[in-house]
């Protein structure tokens, strides 16, 4: 199958399975906030949050390195990613004895110690989801998407069932790791028709998994420092209704980032590939990626600061109004991350897997201190800022240090007709599509957008050719 077809394919398949999983997501958060309330939620917030940080232990970042080389060099994926499984076992279970002692010995409540207990089962669970690498591999993502939208059904199912028998909220979080226990089990049980994955113990392999890996591993400690050590923080220094604040912003806005997800899964295989054989292509990959992005980022932010009152209040309800001014901040978060997620992919396809390190461990420094400053003074308007600045940092640090190779003029050039498109699109949506539509005025808003794009030639010819080939494949 030609390439640009399969990626289309995945690609497809993927934003499909993703957005609908995301709507089905986003009426479980709607439940579970409003069943919960401000503090309560922010409990359950915060005790994903805690054992997020232990997470790190049991991935060691070795899933996107077994990506990596088995792109690479497929006829070993069986026996490498055996290996992989037998040395995420031993760091799970080491994960999820210190993440039980680390909440004993932190002066929580019983009541809390026992919600991160019952959460840290996650831990051992998600060591099946190793088996997803084999469906990236082969291209084959629509598997995982389905896998992935089936436990989100049925844990949508297991929320409606404990908030109308008023269960409570460990009831809740057990649904939360049943949720991830269904998924990777039927990632694991299909598995097989793809890859007969062996269990030979082979030293080299997993030294050669644990060092490739060792700098994404503290890529992702740094990584889940900025990205959840304001929860924490805010729990600590606030409380726990200032959590649920923050925390009911932050998932509306982190509910785009499946977005450049769903583009880099589909191209980080072949980036990987490419690199060395071709860094023409890998270049126009990266460009193509960029633009793509950029031109889905930006206008996504304007219109939700724009919109960003009747967003909140219609998922949330009344109660959670505080959030409206966190989730115009969190926003361009999010749009910043569209673009960090492409370099992030890039550079680890490029072997730099110490670069990840350096500036993810210079945005989670960055956003303890920010944090440490705003918190006290600012609650979680202050947080939000701090996510804010630490990723606008981070997309500084990889602009400038991009590989020679990737035409950074032309970058730019690319994302001007954006640019002027989301000025032309807020432009109508300040002048009477918001109060006259309300959250439909996001239809109106969206046609205008992509009708200035067309006019102002946006699309080039290889974008038209590619897109021919996509539509190709469905018609």
């Amino acid at each position: 199958m030609n390439k640009v077809k399969l990626i289309a394919e995945n690609t497809a398949f993927l934003f499909a399975g993703k957005l609908s999983s995301k709507v089905i997501s986003l009426f479980t958060v709607i439940l579970i906030a409003r069943y919960l309330g401000e503090t309560e939620y922010g409990k359950y917030s915060f005790v994903f949050a805690f054992i997020s940080f232990f997470t790190i232990i049991s991935e060691l970042g070795i899933l996107q390195i077994l990506l990596r080389e088995i792109s690479r060099s497929p006829e070993v994926a069986g026996k490498m990613i055996g290996n992989a499984i037998i040395i995420k076992i031993i760091l799970s279970i080491l994960a999820l004895i210190l993440a039980v002692f680390s909440i004993n010995i932190m002066g929580y409540p019983g009541e809390t110690i026992k919600a991160v207990q019952l959460a840290s089962l996650i831990l051992m669970v998600d060591v099946f989801n190793t088996y997803g690498v084999i469906y990236e591999a082969n291209l084959k993502m629509k598997y995982s998407v389905f896998f992935f939208l089936v436990s989100h059904i049925l844990m949508l199912g297991f929320i409606v069932l404990i908030t109308y028998f008023d269960l409570g909220l460990n009831l809740i979080i057990l649904a939360t790791v049943a949720g991830s226990a269904i998924q990777n089990i039927l990632t694991f049980l299909f598995s097989t028709q793809y890859v007969k994955v062996k269990f030979d113990i082979d030293l080299q392999i997993c030294k050669k998994l644990i060092r490739d890996s060792l700098p994404l591993a503290l890529s992702s400690v740094f990584t889940i420092i900025y990205y959840r050590i304001d929860m924490v923080m805010l729990s600590m220094m606030v409380g726990d209704a200032a959590v649920g604040v923050y925390s009911a912003a932050y998932r509306v806005s982190e509910t785009f980032i499946f977005i450049p997800s769903i583009l880099m899964t589909s191209l980080f295989p072949l980036m990987s590939k490419y690199y060395g054989s071709s860094n023409e292509t890998l270049s126009f990959s990266y460009e193509k990626s960029i633009k793509y992005l950029f031109s889905l980022a930006l206008p996504m932010a304007v219109g939700a600061t724009i919109l960003s009152d009747k967003i909140v209040l219609t998922i949330y309800g009344e109660e959670f109004k505080e959030s409206i001014i966190a989730f115009q901040i969190l926003i361009w978060a999010t749009a910043i991350i569209f673009i960090n997620y492409a370099a992030g992919s890039l550079y680890v396809s490029t072997n730099q897997q110490r670069f990840v390190m350096f500036y993810t461990g210079a945005g989670a420094v960055l956003n303890i201190v920010l944090n440490y400053i705003f918190i006290p003074k600012y609650s979680y308007t202050g947080a939000s800022a701090a996510t804010v600045l630490t990723e606008l940092s981070i997309l500084m640090l990889t602009s400038y240090w991009l590989p020679s190779f990737i035409p950074k003029k032309r970058l730019i050039c690319n994302n001007l007709p954006a640019i002027i498109a989301t000025i032309i699109m807020s432009i109508f949506l300040l002048n009477g599509f918001k109060n006259y539509f309300g959250l439909f005025s996001i239809i109106p808003s969206v046609i205008i957008y992509f009708v200035s794009l067309h006019l102002l030639k946006w699309f080039d010819v290889d974008d038209k050719i590619m897109f021919r080939k996509i539509i190709g494949k469905y018609i």
